[in-house]
């Protein structure tokens, strides 16, 4: 028999929905394979499986594919939302002296990443119109216990021109519902929540300019939508990506260009400010 011939059976007492967390447990499953290989070469009685090392990693298959979620909100505490702005559009290299906490931050990472649902695959180096920041801001480390022990992780991004400093609101806003749940499977519904409204935002967004290419007043309706979202750059950063992937007319990224040069002279954070100040 080899692994090819098992079924493995992740199994969990109570009547949560696991479903969120596929990706996780694929992940743990992958892993579990070597060392089922490893058992059944040495010809192994299957009778005996409950008092082996494998049975032993199996068991803790909720502890590394769930709770990996309330374990990395602990150890990046306020760093959550950076991390949320960093991760939403491109690929994140995570490093540290803790092999168990950077699984942990990869997989809070690929839950929150938006590369999955957005209609690009990657940018140039110099990263597209309204990408986050100036070159070599792209990095954060983390510093703190874990487990009773100092430890450091860095986070670095792949793209050059991406910008931890600043999080948008929107992010804020994200992170601090996440770390008011009570359960990861609250926190991973929160993190698939947030992750469909920036993808509404973002089709509204392009629906604004596609009529701007000939309405003039609509242009003026998107840079408002941009401002009042709290997540300016982010949504203009994913209608750019897709623009170009896409291979969208010109006059669509005219227009796209047009609404980053004029957001990013005013400055999102300062407008929004002004404009809730002229509301009250």
């Amino acid at each position: 028999m080899d692994t090819k011939d098992i079924l493995i059976v992740l199994m969990h007492t109570g009547t949560i929905s696991l479903e969120l967390f596929r990706p996780e447990m694929e992940v743990f499953c992958k892993k579990i394979i070597p060392h089922l290989n490893a058992l059944l070469a040495t010809g192994y009685a299957l009778e005996n499986f409950s008092d082996s090392r494998v049975a032993g990693l199996l068991s803790k298959w909720y502890y590394y594919s769930v709770l990996y979620l309330d374990r990395c909100i602990s150890f990046c505490g306020k760093h959550i939302a950076q991390l949320l702005f960093m991760c939403i559009l491109t690929d994140l290299e995570v490093t540290g002296n803790n092999k168990e906490i950077i699984q942990d931050v990869k997989f809070f990472l690929d839950a929150c990443s938006l590369a999955s649902l957005v209609e690009c695959s990657g940018s140039s180096k110099d990263g597209p119109v309204g990408c986050f920041g100036r070159a070599g801001e792209g990095s954060l480390v983390i510093e703190g216990k874990y487990k009773d022990k100092a430890v450091g992780v860095k986070i670095a991004s792949k793209m050059a021109r991406v910008s931890s400093k600043h999080p948008q609101p929107f992010c804020t806003e994200w992170a601090s519902i996440i770390s008011s749940k009570e359960d990861p499977i609250s926190k991973r519904q929160s993190i698939e929540n947030y992750k469909l409204k920036i993808i509404q935002d973002v089709n509204f967004l392009k629906r604004l300019l596609q009529q701007a290419e000939m309405d003039y007043y609509s242009l003026y309706k998107a840079f408002l939508f941009l401002c009042r979202s709290g997540n300016g750059e982010i949504l203009l950063h994913i209608a750019s990506l897709e623009a170009t992937t896409s291979g969208q007319t010109s006059s669509a990224l005219a227009v796209v260009e047009a609404v980053s040069t004029f957001s990013f002279k005013n400055s999102f954070q300062h407008v929004r400010q002004r404009m809730s100040g002229e509301s009250k």
